[in-house]
């Protein structure tokens, strides 16, 4: 009974989120010149990032839960909102995970364990008093990048290399710059509640005018210095990337547009799968390029990943509702 429990409480934690840390964890890799062979540390890394993010899930869960009772009511991906667990079995989650995390970490080496010491302090402040950087409007959304871009990168780059040149610190930023671009949109999900139980949010203290402003600054930002940044080590053929950088500030027009809650949602879902798309294939330029792919080969791939994001898109416009329901997840 108890492992049941567990297993069906282990399926409700967002794994859709996961693997957007393992592309942060494999592009640091992949700055170092690293990825040209198979090592068993990055299962190890990944291991320590989804047990640290498993463990972020469930103090937030625990710290928002009556938030979460207005904005998600029922929802499955949401343990103690559907009943499928009780706030002490959330507390033993995190302490496992807390525990598999460092025990993970410590098999890679001392740095990667002090970034995910790091990680779960970062999870603690987030989302616990008496500091809760999520109910500080101007904090919260340059904070998140920290657990989610920057920790995941710095291990990904200790696993090869513990030194962190001058691009690589560009990269950072910008990855990181990006990043506050998209996750300052997501209070647009949650507003309902915030409001109703006075948490104070970017898009609630400021409007949503200046979200989107906000946004669509720190999102050019980082792509210009990433865009400058692929040129230089990578050629040209990196231009052909803006294909992202101009889909998401569509995105980012269509929520300006919008007057209804779906409409916004489904427009900040498709920034999603683009952003993700533009991180899997500058992930897979840096890829070929340091395994000395052929020119061809590399505008082939990209080619190919702009075709299936595109039809990613057009799917998503053609069926709405389910662009909704994941942005909702």
């Amino acid at each position: 009974m108890l492992l049941r429990k567990f297993y069906h409480l282990f399926k409700t934690l967002r794994w859709r989120v996961t693997p957007t840390l393992i592309i942060y964890l494999l592009l640091g890799s992949a700055s170092t010149a690293g990825l040209i062979t198979f090592n068993y540390k990055l299962v190890l890394a990944s291991i320590a990032l989804i047990s640290s993010y498993f463990c972020a899930v469930g103090i937030n869960d625990i710290s928002d839960f009556e938030i979460d009772k207005i904005n998600l009511p029922g929802d499955k991906n949401r343990p103690l909102i559907s009943g499928i667990a009780h706030k002490t079995d959330l507390i033993f989650l995190c302490i496992i995970a807390s525990l598999i995390a460092v025990v993970s970490a410590v098999f890679i080496n001392n740095r990667a364990a002090i970034y995910i010491c790091i990680s779960l302090l970062v999870n603690l402040i987030y989302s616990l008093p008496p500091i809760k950087i999520s109910h500080r409007p101007i904090i919260t959304p340059l904070f998140l990048p920290i657990g989610y871009v920057i920790i995941p990168f710095l291990i990904g780059r200790s696993i090869y290399d513990n030194r962190l040149s001058l691009t690589s610190l560009m990269l950072i930023v910008a990855l990181y710059s990006i990043f506050v671009g998209r996750i300052i949109l997501k209070d647009f999900r949650d507003r309902e509640g915030d409001q109703k139980m006075g948490k104070k949010t970017f898009l609630l203290v400021y409007g949503k005018k200046k979200v989107l402003q906000t946004s669509a600054v720190a999102f050019s930002f980082g792509y210009i210095l990433l865009l400058i940044i692929l040129i230089l080590n990578f050629g040209l053929l990196s231009t052909l990337t803006i294909f992202y950088f101009l889909l998401l500030l569509w995105t980012i027009l269509l929520i300006n547009n919008s007057h209804k809650i779906n409409d916004e949602q489904l427009a900040i879902g498709l920034g999603a799968k683009i952003g993700n798309g533009l991180l899997i294939t500058v992930l897979t330029i840096i890829v070929l390029y340091i395994n000395n792919a052929p020119q061809k080969i590399i505008v082939i791939s990209v080619i190919f990943l702009m075709i299936l994001y595109g039809y990613n898109i057009y799917k998503f416009i053609k069926f709405p509702q389910s662009a909704v329901i994941a942005y909702k997840k």
